[in-house]
């Protein structure tokens, strides 16, 4: 009895160099966007996205290395920034087409001067990414951290 799909034992070759998505438009989101987005609930507030340069990036969880070495830094950190300074751990900056978390930034101001809205990039003294395991995404979040803020080069440094 004929079904009417044919089966193949392997996949046809001139298919091979087809890509699965032909250069497909795609669509961009600005910060904006992506924060009505979580007001309206299409996005959870936990969702494990960043809005990279106008893309979704989905991230990964965080092991207890990581946490850690991100309490302490931001612990540090408090302690070497005083008053007209604000530590925050894991919360977004906007940055127009981009809403990265870093790991710790430390932004002018006070944490209730964020009550309506993310720290910009001229708010911005300093953004760290810890690299444990995620060295590729976190090299791109520089990037973009650098371009907000004019800088030729971001600071990578090694510890």
């Amino acid at each position: 009895m004929s079904t009417g799909v044919e089966h193949r034992s392997k996949p046809d070759a001139r298919l091979a160099s087809v890509p699965l998505v032909a250069n497909r438009p795609e669509r961009s989101f600005t910060s904006r966007e992506v924060i009505r987005m979580v007001e309206a609930g299409i996005l959870a507030p936990d969702e494990p996205v960043e809005l990279l340069e106008g893309r979704l990036v989905i991230v990964s969880p965080q092991g207890p290395p990581h946490a850690s070495l991100v309490a302490m830094l931001a612990d540090r950190l408090r302690a070497a920034y005083c008053a007209g300074y604000a530590v925050r751990e894991e919360k977004p900056l906007d940055l127009v087409d981009s809403l990265p978390e870093p790991d710790v930034a430390v932004v002018r101001g006070s944490q209730a001067d964020y009550a309506a809205r993310h720290p910009h990039a001229s708010d911005v003294v300093l953004a760290i990414e810890a690299s444990l395991t995620s060295q590729s995404l976190d090299r791109e979040k520089t990037l973009i951290y650098a371009r907000a803020v004019s800088l030729d080069k971001p600071r990578i440094p090694r510890l």
